[in-house]
């Protein structure tokens, strides 16, 4: 049975993009489309594809198809892997599938979402375009989404809450990678902008200590991205069972970042420790040592549990997480001394926290 509905304002699409990205299925994906475009037709249940079963794929089923205004086909399938679902795992082959699909349908395009029983989900747009009496196929490694439980989506949500199901060239245009890149650098920039007015350093160029901490701060994602940085640092539920008022003062960037920077990126894992707290003739040995943590008056936890949320970090050796401070100068201010202590407001990585 096929069936259409109205489309949906942009705080209801949102609403079901979230949804689809947090918890997927085929029902969700349904609804997806449904309130895309009111002339999709959907197919339910979805109807299975019979006869591309495979090793690999364990499930091939027709969602929907679309005739959109450019004359193009556009279907929809949804296809179980027989195995666990990474970010790596066989995209050419599933590329490869795609393309089979489409050429023995006589279509134009698919969209083609391939999931794992953990609910792991590649999102993916195939399409061919004809160049004389032959036809070229998308490059594999573009136009795809893949959305992992419990792992950030934002991008995924933000293209398909805007992308239009009218053209082609309207889809194509959601799967940018040039697009993403330049949303990317948008976000970069307003966030420049928005810390510059609130961001305190007790030394330097504040553009420029701005600067530097953005580029750590991407060298921390990659790494987060590869499992070499725990992502309950990036978790507000998290953190506010381990910094003191987090969310309404400004010691989330001390705590968390800087002591991941200065006292973890730099410094290798069997040496990682605190400094210890007293006057000058107990700290005398650990005066100017700027590879131990600190801020332990800004915890909620024992000093030994928050070692274990490190403890799996790798060193890395090179000059970026080196802090700049000296004897009398300070920059980064990496500091217990409330006036050499660098000052960031929380509420300047709440929203870069949010998936």
């Amino acid at each position: 049975m096929r069936s259409k509905i109205r489309p949906q304002g942009d705080s209801k699409m949102q609403e079901i993009v979230e949804k689809l990205a947090q918890e997927f299925s085929l029902g969700n994906l349904e609804d997806f489309l449904r309130s895309k475009n009111p002339d999709f037709m959907i197919y339910s249940p979805p109807e299975r594809f019979y006869g591309y079963e495979e090793d690999v794929f364990e499930e091939v089923y027709k969602i929907g198809e679309l005739k959109l205004k450019d004359a193009k086909n556009l279907w929809v399938f949804a296809i179980k892997t027989a195995g666990e679902l990474t970010e790596r795992s066989s995209k050419k082959r599933q590329y490869e599938f795609a393309k089979r699909i489409i050429k023995d349908s006589f279509i134009n395009a698919g969209i083609f979402v391939f999931y794992d029983d953990t609910r792991n989900f590649r999102f993916s747009l195939v399409y061919s375009v004809s160049q004389g009496t032959k036809s070229k196929f998308s490059y594999y490694k573009r136009y795809t989404y893949y959305v992992a439980k419990g792992k950030p989506y934002r991008t995924f949500v933000k293209a398909l809450t805007e992308v239009k199901f009218e053209s082609l060239q309207d889809i194509i245009s959601a799967f940018s990678v040039q697009k993403l890149t330049r949303d990317f650098y948008i976000e970069v920039q307003n966030w420049y902008a928005w810390a510059l007015k609130c961001a305190w350093f007790p030394g330097g160029i504040l553009e420029e200590n701005l600067i530097r901490l953005l580029t750590r701060l991407i060298f921390v994602w990659f790494l987060k991205e590869r499992k070499l940085v725990p992502e309950q640092i990036f978790k507000p539920e998290f953190l506010k069972g381990v910094v003191k008022d987090f969310g309404k003062a400004n010691y989330y960037y001390n705590v968390i970042l800087q002591n991941l920077f200065f006292g973890t990126l730099n410094r290798y894992s069997k040496d990682r420790r605190f400094t210890r707290n007293g006057e000058f003739e107990i700290n005398r040995t650990e005066f100017g040592v700027k590879t131990l943590y600190r801020y332990q008056d800004k915890l909620l936890i024992d000093q030994r549990d928050f070692l274990k949320i490190f403890e799996a970090v790798p060193f890395v050796n090179g000059g970026l997480f080196e802090c700049l401070d000296e004897d009398k100068r300070y920059i980064d201010g990496f500091s217990r001394n409330e006036y050499k202590r660098a000052k960031l407001p929380d509420f300047l990585f709440l929203e870069m926290n949010k998936k």
